[in-house]
């Protein structure tokens, strides 16, 4: 089919070319010229197509082997980029879901953390209430101590100054026999 509509095409050019080439009259056409223009033609051709014709078709075939290779890797190529794009997709869709988990995790340890800062402090508040607690007691110890250390200091004092102005030199003399006295039968006993 091919080759009928080639020849066909060619007929018609050179059929035609003639007519063209008299400018629009017609006074004598030279068969003569145009039968040989034809058969170079023709033989031209049927060279071309005899010496050329498989190398040229070679060179189609090849090239139309090439372009199939090339759309071929083209469409594989196509395929893998298409294949990369949805890893890279699911990726980052992982990527968020996971950045959502990091936050949502460092959301619940920061929630922790504030929790366990505030039962620390309120340990430690309570620890330096009881602490205080404690050194208010021993100060209060201590200064009852020292008050009554006062008291007797005082009892004391008044009591000797009463003994004082009421003990008489005999009086004082009989109270140390007695002393003598009682720790001469503790030695005894001993």
């Amino acid at each position: 089919m091919k080759n009928y509509s080639s020849l066909i095409a060619l007929t018609t050019l050179l059929l035609s070319a003639p007519a063209y080439a008299a400018g629009g009259h017609v006074e004598g056409f030279d068969w003569g010229h145009f039968g040989a223009t034809s058969l170079n033609f023709v033989i031209f051709i049927i060279a071309l197509v005899y010496f050329a014709g498989p190398g040229l078709r070679a060179m189609f075939d090849e090239r139309r082997e090439k372009l199939l290779a090339d759309l071929n890797e083209a469409k594989r190529l196509r395929e893998a980029a298409e294949a990369k794009f949805d890893e890279y997709t699911r990726r980052l869709d992982a990527l968020d879901d996971e950045r959502k988990q990091l936050l949502d995790e460092y959301h619940s340890q920061g929630e922790a953390e504030k929790t366990r800062m505030v039962n620390d402090a309120k340990k430690q508040v309570e620890k330096m209430r009881a602490d205080a607690e404690l050194v208010i007691q021993q100060e209060l110890r201590k200064a009852v101590r020292a008050i009554e250390e006062q008291a007797v200091d005082m009892a004391l004092q008044m009591a000797e100054k009463r003994v004082q102005e009421k003990l008489d030199p005999s009086t004082h003399n009989a109270l140390i026999d007695g002393f003598v006295g009682d720790l001469k039968s503790i030695k005894s006993v001993a």
